[in-house]
């Protein structure tokens, strides 16, 4: 189930519509049929590729995203904020590699910033939320936990949730382990809209202030 749900995933993304459409249009070359339909393929994956390589559409999308949640540069003093919950990105182990190069530039960019939130607010925990990607492999959430180690962050105050594969399931399995206490959500602010919509999928409210560009809190 989860191997077809990545490819439909691929399937739908700007690479994998681009990946289709040359694919589709060079068979048609091979096969020497339709050449109206292999030029307006061949066409269509051009353009696309000019459109998202070379055009500003991906950043102003991103940024009317990230638009509608302001930083959250200095929590408020007597927040009653007992965990901060860190959305995996992408990661995996290199035993050949130090903990700070499995994981990716986005994800990273989160971890420092719920370090950042942890340094301010009083006896709070860290919980990384993320599952396995690979069979065999631990899960992001397990590395991520390995790089707060790295920081400096006491393991007594780091969680670790390996048990999601979607948003949905991050907030599903992140409510079974805080409750409904209120917490703080670290992700990408381009993410938050999806956030808010399986939050209030799970039954819960919440408010969603950004951190940065790249790294976004949503307190729940």
């Amino acid at each position: 189930m989860q191997f077809l749900k990545r490819v439909i995933e691929s399937a739908v993304s700007p690479v994998g519509l681009l990946i289709l459409l040359f694919a589709a249009g060079f068979l048609l070359t091979l096969i020497k049929r339709n050449p109206k339909l292999r030029n307006r393929l061949l066409l269509a994956g051009a353009w696309l590729y000019i459109l998202f390589t070379f055009s500003p559409l991906a950043e102003i999308t991103i940024g009317l995203l990230e638009r509608h949640y302001p930083p959250l540069l200095k929590p408020k003093v007597g927040m009653n904020i007992s965990t901060i919950v860190v959305l995996a990105g992408y990661g995996e182990e290199h035993p050949a590699t130090p903990v700070t190069s499995n994981l990716s530039e986005e994800t990273v960019c989160r971890l420092v910033e719920g370090i950042r939130l942890y340094h301010q607010i009083p006896k709070v925990k860290l919980l990384m939320s993320g599952g396995i990607l690979r069979k065999g492999e631990p899960s992001v959430a397990l590395i991520m936990a390995e790089f707060a180690k790295a920081m400096g962050i006491p393991a007594g105050d780091i969680f670790v949730e390996g048990n999601s594969q979607n948003s949905y399931e991050n907030l599903m399995e992140v409510r079974k382990l805080v409750g409904s206490r209120p917490f703080l959500l670290v992700t990408s602010a381009y993410h938050l809209p999806l956030h808010g919509c399986s939050q209030k999928a799970a039954n819960g409210t919440c408010r969603c202030p950004r951190a940065d560009l790249d790294a976004a809190t949503f307190s729940a």
